[in-house]
């Protein structure tokens, strides 16, 4: 017996961006990039030790947003000639660690999720306004 339900092939792209509007849900939610990043656990956390100030990623957040995050991340690290390369690249040569400049690219791609969904919301909204 068949099953109703056709299983098609997806990008991984499609997967993550599923994954991150589905973890989201309704944008309005939050009130900055920084309240989206407290949700992804991409905002960072300071550790402080006798001779040294760092920063670490959160592991607070939702867990499939966090991976979801990193696969996105990591992809964008990995991409020749890509905005997120090019970011990524830039902080490697600052000085930053790769686990450094792997947080900023992440968090970097936080506000770029929140500014394309808060546009989509207010999109949305005005199309309903109209109609």
């Amino acid at each position: 017996m068949r099953s109703p339900i056709t299983v098609t092939s997806r990008s991984p792209a499609q997967v993550v961006a599923a994954t991150i509007i589905g973890a989201v849900a309704d944008i309005d939610q939050f009130d900055s990039h920084n309240a989206l990043a407290a949700f992804t656990g991409a905002a960072p956390r300071q550790i402080a030790s006798a001779e040294s100030e760092r920063q670490r990623l959160n592991r607070n957040g939702d867990r499939r947003m966090r991976y979801a995050l990193h696969i996105a991340t990591i992809v964008q690290s990995r991409l020749n000639n890509g905005p997120g390369r090019t970011s990524y690249l830039r902080k490697r040569e600052e000085g930053k660690t790769h686990r450094e400049a792997l947080r900023c690219l992440k968090r970097l791609l936080v506000r770029v999720i929140y500014r394309t969904m808060k546009r989509g919301a207010e999109h949305q909204r005005s199309i309903t306004l109209a109609a």
